[in-house]
C-alpha cells in the first residue's frame, strides 16, 4: 500500500447514498451507501458485471441513477466538475478520431480555459510536464489511433494530469498494458495521493488492489465490504461476492 498520510477531516472523495442504477435496461446496483475516502488510491472490485463501471459512470452522470445522492469531495458534481478528470475504458475511446497524442491531452486545460479560448503559456507548461510524466513526449504529434494500448492509457492519463484535478477517477485504466506499464502508472498514482490529491480506479487485479491500493471497495451489485484492502479482500469476502471459494493468496 502506498502509506499516504490521510487527514480523516477531509470530506469523502465519493460519498453514495441509497444510490440503484441501470444499465442497457438492467438493474446493475441497488441501494448502496459507501464512502471512498478522499486523498487515498482506492480500488472499486467485483465480478463483471457487479456495477463497478456503472458506480463510477453514476457519480459522473454518464449514466442516470434511478434513486439516491452522490457526493463528490463533499459537494455535488455541478459544483466541482473542474476539479474531477475521468480517464475512460479504452473501448469507449474512438479510435478513429482525427487528433494527436498532444491535442487530446490539451483538453484537461479546457475546463479551466474554456473549448474556444487559447490556450496560455502555462497551460501548455502544464501539458508537457503531464506527457513528460507518463512517458509520452514523444508521441506528441501521433494520431492517437495509431498508439497501442498502453500508449493510449498513458496519453488519457496525462490529460488526468494536465487537468490537475483533486479527483481523479479510472474506469480498468490497466487493460491492455504490460506489467512494466502499469507499475509505472501506478507509481504516478501514488504520487497524486501523496501531494493531496483523491484517486479512484475501478480494477480487476485483486493481488494488485491487496498489495498497492489504500482503500478497496467490494461489489456485487450492492457493497460486499470496503475499507483496507487486506480486510475486504479475505475469503469469505470474495465468495459472496463472486460465489467461489477463492482465496487471496491465488487470486
Amino acid at each position: 500500500m502506498t502509506g499516504v498520510v490521510v487527514d480523516e477531516r477531509r470530506p469523502p472523495a465519493l460519498a453514495l447514498r441509497g444510490v440503484s442504477a441501470s444499465y442497457g435496461g438492467r438493474a446493475v446496483l441497488e441501494d448502496v451507501d459507501l464512502d471512498i475516502p478522499g486523498g487515498r488510491l482506492s480500488a472499486v472490485v467485483g465480478p463483471n458485471g457487479a456495477g463497478k463501471s456503472t458506480l463510477v459512470k453514476a457519480a459522473l452522470g454518464l449514466v442516470p441513477a434511478v434513486r439516491g445522492e452522490v457526493r463528490l469531495l463533499g459537494e455535488p458534481l455541478r459544483r466541482i466538475r473542474s476539479r474531477v478528470a475521468y480517464v475512460p475504458q479504452q473501448d469507449t475511446v474512438a479510435r478513429d478520431f482525427p487528433i494527436t497524442a498532444v491535442q487530446v491531452v490539451e483538453m484537461g486545460r479546457y475546463p479551466h480555459r474554456g473549448w474556444l479560448r487559447r490556450l496560455t503559456r502555462h497551460d501548455d507548461e502544464l501539458v508537457a510536464a503531464a506527457m513528460a510524466q507518463v512517458g509520452v513526449e514523444a508521441l506528441a504529434d501521433q494520431p492517437i489511433d495509431e498508439l497501442s494500448g498502453g500508449q493510449r492509457q498513458r496519453v488519457f492519463l496525462a490529460r488526468a494530469l494536465a487537468q490537475q484535478a483533486d479527483l481523479v477517477i479510472l474506469d480498468e485504466p490497466f487493460t491492455a498494458v504490460d506489467a512494466r506499464t502499469e507499475s509505472a502508472l501506478l507509481e504516478v498514482l501514488t504520487g497524486l495521493c501523496e501531494r493531496g490529491r483523491s484517486v479512484v480506479a475501478v480494477h480487476h487485479d485483486l493481488r494488485t488492489v491487496r498489495d498497492r491500493f489504500d482503500h478497496a471497495a467490494l461489489l456485487a451489485g450492492r457493497v460486499v465490504a470496503a475499507g483496507p484492502p487486506r480486510e475486504v479482500l479475505t475469503a469469505g469476502n470474495l465468495e459472496r461476492a463472486y460465489g467461489l471459494g477463492l482465496l487471496v493468496e491465488r487470486t
